[in-house]
């Protein structure tokens, strides 16, 4: 068997392993869908993060330059209250 061949199979096999690793995904413990979010197909959780409070501040503008030359949203609001982060 010469290398391109040996090579070829060496990687079908370790790209075969990597897809059936990533579709044996499963979320992480205690973590759960937002009942108001559905997630995309053949995603998983891997992990989540609840605070009872604490505050976000959302962009809600285009990104602008500021005065350092540093690329920032225009317009943001200040939002407060449980926030859950899903990864």
């Amino acid at each position: 068997m010469n290398f391109h061949k040996m090579f070829a199979y060496a990687f079908f096999l370790l790209l075969a392993s990597i897809s059936a690793n990533a579709m044996a995904q499963e979320d992480s413990p205690g973590t759960a869908d937002h009942p108001l979010v559905s997630r995309y197909t053949g995603s998983f959780i891997d992990g989540q993060q609840v605070l009872d409070f604490d505050s976000y501040t959302l962009p809600v503008g285009p990104v602008v330059q500021n005065s350092q030359s540093q690329r920032v949203p225009s317009e943001k609001i200040l939002l407060a209250g449980k926030i859950t982060r899903t990864q």
